[in-house]
């Protein structure tokens, strides 16, 4: 039996001990002393990764797998990776555990956490957030943990939705967390405590606001830096809202479509891009200087994507439609589409970007690579994920991560990872 196996027959023997109790062996990391964030989309939230000398060009059958591990259990989290580990959370038997590996594959800890939503789309949500040395985890049950990222020991733990009395969707908690100072946020939906601010040391409430008394819908917040403070970005299901992150007040408020939007805001330029679904409007809302109010920019449908957000390269919007299976690039200023692809388009889910390419995941388990020109998107390359599932059961909706020049996608029990470093080329004497 391999030792990946060995950990699955493991987890499965463990899944009944407490939270803190260690999966497979611990090997001693040194610890980065620097300030580090490792976040849900990037270190921009926005999907755009700042990384260079990549290749432009996919050899046929895509980039080269340096290693996949395949013993993570279910589940849609993508990957959090940092300068010397790599941190996802997986399920195994209704049980969700993190999982941290070295930049070589191989397993340094494993610990679980807690009970996992195992209804429709079971499995873990969310991305682990790494905020220096502790990580923190948010449960589609709506627990959220804090763990040392040395070992995986639970600093802390508390269920928002009993807490604040909140209101879990039908597909469960996916909100991907940010973190500010010594404040992590969160949106338990609650009327009252719709959005709460924690210390993240101990997880003890700092600040909780009513803001719009909605559900949530499926959609991430950003923190931004406007009007001279910093402001918590989010959308419930009715309502896109900013609040004031050292004290919970709400700035402005602007009603939105009512359908739920799993998609994350961008800013750019003073401004919010709140992304639609299906039938329902993508809107560009311009802050005011003071940062309380906004005003409706313009809106369009060329910019649908179900749970795959978008991306802003220049004064380009890249996003998809799928309703219409549509990609299109949209003019950031005007909100007019420049171009599309409609004929025989993927049914794209996650859309990212680094060194001005574009890599876009699908449901079916294909990572396209497009070269966003003038006036068409020239395809790169293909990637098929490997895939042992049925076809109807593939549910390919992690968002794939770039860090170091490398490709990481995670698919239910196993993540890859891909070298898409463009070859050195000799110096000249």
């Amino acid at each position: 039996m391999t030792r990946r196996y060995l950990l699955l027959a493991l987890i499965t023997l463990l899944n009944c001990t407490p939270p803190s109790d260690t999966i497979g062996k611990d090997k001693k990391v040194k610890t980065n002393s620097k300030p580090q964030i490792t976040q849900w989309r990037g270190p921009e939230r926005n999907g755009v990764y700042p990384e260079t000398d990549l290749l432009d060009h996919w050899p046929e059958g895509g980039p080269q797998l340096l290693w996949r591990f395949d013993s993570l259990g279910v589940g849609y989290a993508s990957a959090a990776v940092t300068e010397d580990r790599i941190f996802t959370v997986g399920t195994h038997r209704g049980i969700s555990s993190v999982f941290t590996l070295d930049h070589d594959g191989e397993l340094l800890w494993a610990k679980p956490l807690g009970p996992e939503w195992i209804r429709n789309y079971p499995g873990s949500r969310c991305t682990p957030l790494i905020v220096d040395s502790l990580g923190y985890y948010l449960s589609g049950l709506g627990v959220l943990y804090c763990f040392h990222v040395d070992n995986g020991a639970t600093r802390w733990k508390k269920d928002i939705m009993k807490a604040y009395n909140g209101r879990i969707l039908n597909c469960g908690n996916s909100e991907n967390l940010v973190a500010h100072g010594n404040k992590i946020f969160c949106t338990p939906a609650g009327k009252d405590s719709n959005v709460v601010a924690l210390n993240r040391f101990n997880g003890d409430l700092i600040w909780s606001s009513p803001a719009a008394g909605e559900e949530s819908s499926y959609g991430n917040p950003i923190l931004i830096q406007h009007g001279g403070r910093t402001c918590f970005i989010n959308r419930t299901k009715h309502s896109a809202f900013s609040l004031d992150a050292e004290t919970g007040e709400t700035l402005w408020a602007y009603k939105l479509n009512p359908k739920k939007q799993a998609n994350t805001p961008i800013y750019k330029d003073s401004c919010l891009l709140f992304i639609g679904d299906f039938k329902y409007d993508s809107v560009r809302l311009k802050l005011l200087p003071t940062g309380r109010s906004v005003t409706p920019l313009w809106s369009t449908r060329e910019l649908s994507a179900d749970q795959g957000d978008v991306v802003i390269l220049g004064d380009h919007v890249y996003g998809a439609d799928t309703e219409q299976w549509e990609f299109s690039c949209v003019d950031w200023q005007t909100g007019r589409t420049v171009y599309d692809i409609h004929k025989n388009c993927p049914m794209l889910i996650a859309v990212i970007s680094a060194d001005g390419l574009l890599y876009c995941y699908n449901g079916d388990g294909r990572l396209f690579l497009y070269k966003p020109l003038e006036n068409k998107f020239e395809k790169r390359g293909l990637l098929d994920i490997p895939d042992k599932g049925p076809r109807k059961k593939r549910h390919h909706y992690s968002h794939p991560v770039i860090h170091n020049r490398r490709l990481y996608v995670r698919h239910q029990s196993s993540l890859f990872a891909y070298n898409i470093a463009a070859p050195i080329e000799p110096i000249m004497q």
